[in-house]
């Protein structure tokens, strides 16, 4: 016998030293995946800014196109004019009669005029209608409902002063953002929405808001409410809410994530009486990260839709508690397979004793089941000691090669045979062992 001792020392000392050098590489690779992480976070600040310079070039590039190209058709208009009067001049002049003199100098000082009125927008400005509006309030209004009219260029200069950025090109992003709120094409506006939701910026949020209540592209709506939703500020939660209601489905996720990030307990519940499937189970999905949501949950798992259920179901399980196991009892005895069997994963954790089974039983000894499960004391937070010894019970399998029995572990555990097995098999339940026959093995 101890010679048998001897050796199972030899043993673990050796299982020591190795877990000990895997520990080591674990760290080296972690250090090392660290350092990688650093650069490439440094390689993508880098690349945003050259995105940024880059934008910037492009949009002064397309002023300066947009520009030279108006000058130019002013420049054909002017020379159409001019080789009119030369014509009608000629022709007068054939004609015997007197012809008053051309003002060559009046007519190029026009034309200059003409030209740096259009550089200054004051001939856009000059022109009562817009081309292809009957009016300027036509014109407004589809430029409004497009999102293209919000705040003016000195409520940007004020957001962009409140704004505190670490360093320069989060600043330049930040102004190129502001700017493309109020742009024309759907695309851009959408980019400087993910710019922004990067950026979390508070300051921001009036440009948002004034871009949310305009906006009418689906996929700009979206990257707004992610905005809201970032800027974790309670103040937009209306514009938020007033969005749970949205046509689109995709508009009510969103709608829904950004409420949920600004602690919005009460969106959840709205959300359940939704008529698509997607904004339910998101909303389930959603309520499963809280510890203040079994009421949601609870009600989500009687919803019409098994996915939805079962959604529900796997967060009571993670929520537990007296109220989570009852309902989870409930839910054992759901007409859909799949909702049983979440079900009685969070009950095997929740008593402690392998209930698996019982989901795929029939309905009368499934019922049978579910009351004796009700007549068990239901758990109670895991006290310390609890964790400690399924910790013991987790290390005691990993050292085995064969892994272990519940006899094997009831002898090397130094604790009562009973918590030992119960600790194994909430091991098992949490998903940390698995069961093969007689012994338990770590996945």
């Amino acid at each position: 016998m101890l010679k048998s001792a001897l050796e199972k020392v030899v043993f673990f000392e050796c299982r020591l030293d190795q877990l000990a050098n895997e520990l080591e590489r674990a760290n080296a690779e972690m250090g090392r995946l660290k350092a990688d992480l650093s650069q490439a976070s440094q390689r993508e600040l880098a690349l945003k800014q050259e995105l940024a310079a880059a934008e910037s070039r492009v949009s002064q590039a397309r002023r300066e196109r947009d520009e030279a190209n108006a000058a130019v058709q002013a420049a054909h208009g002017e020379r159409e004019r001019l080789l009119a009067k030369l014509i009608e001049a000629e022709r007068i002049r054939m004609a015997g009669q007197e012809v008053e003199g051309l003002d060559l100098a009046a007519f190029i000082a026009d034309l200059r005029s003409e030209v740096v009125s259009l550089r200054s927008g004051k001939a856009m400005l000059a022109d009562p209608a817009p081309q292809g509006f009957a009016t300027t309030e036509d014109a407004a209004h589809a430029f409004e409902s497009a999102g293209r009219l919000g705040i003016t260029d000195a409520d940007r200069e004020e957001l962009k002063a409140a704004a505190r950025f670490e360093t320069r090109s989060e600043q330049t992003l930040f102004a190129l953002s502001l700017r493309e709120l109020s742009s024309t094409d759907a695309v851009a506006r959408m980019r400087a929405a993910q710019r922004l939701s990067a950026l979390g910026a508070r300051p921001a949020l009036p440009a948002v808001a004034a871009a949310l209540n305009a906006e009418q592209s689906t996929e700009v709506l979206c990257a707004l409410l992610a905005v809201c939703g970032a800027a974790n500020e309670p103040s937009v939660l209306p514009l938020v809410q007033a969005r749970l209601s949205h046509a689109s489905i995709e508009v009510r996720l969103a709608a829904l994530e950004a409420a949920s990030h600004l602690n919005d307990l009460r969106c959840l519940a709205l959300a359940l009486d939704d008529d698509a499937v997607r904004v339910r189970r998101r909303a389930a999905v959603l309520a499963s990260n809280r510890t203040d949501s079994s009421a949601v949950l609870e009600r989500a798992a009687r919803d019409a839709d098994a996915s939805v259920r079962r959604v529900a179901a796997l967060g009571l399980a993670s929520l537990g508690g007296a109220r989570a196991e009852s309902a989870l009892l409930v839910a054992l005895d759901d007409n859909d397979p799949t909702v049983r069997r979440a079900a009685a994963k969070g009950l095997s954790r929740a008593f402690g004793a392998e209930v698996f089974a019982v989901a795929d039983l029939d309905q009368a000894r499934r019922r049978r089941e579910i009351r004796r499960l009700s007549s068990l004391p239901q758990s109670a937070p895991s006290p310390s000691d609890v964790k400690d010894l399924e910790a013991e019970v987790l290390a005691r399998v990993y050292a085995a090669l064969r892994g272990q029995t519940e006899e094997d572990l009831m002898k090397s555990v130094p604790a009562a045979p009973e918590r030992v097995r119960e600790a194994a098999v909430a091991l098992v339940g949490q998903g940390r062992l698995v069961r093969r026959g007689q012994r338990f093995f770590v996945p």
